[in-house]
């Protein structure tokens, strides 16, 4: 599949679904990646999910900052809290 194409399958399948938000590929990557930490509070297994190499960008890809992500972000170098 071309970028290209998902990029138009999804916008056209948020249209038809009624969004009127702006929808694209990386969005839908952002808000699994922040459902996924909500629900399992975890860095490193969301990092892993994602194929992502380095923790602190699992950090900066996510928007949460609650008591618990801040505990978790603490357990790893290089990470700012």
């Amino acid at each position: 599949m071309y970028p290209q194409y998902v990029w138009a399958m999804v916008t056209r399948l948020a249209s038809k679904a009624g969004i009127e938000r702006n929808v694209y590929p990386h969005l839908l990557r952002h808000t699994f990646a922040t459902g996924l930490l909500r629900s399992c509070q975890n860095l490193e297994t969301v990092r892993k999910v994602l194929g992502q190499s380095l923790v602190s960008t699992t950090g900066i890809y996510t928007h949460l900052v609650d008591d618990g992500l801040r505990e978790a972000k603490r357990g790893y170098a290089g990470v700012k809290v």
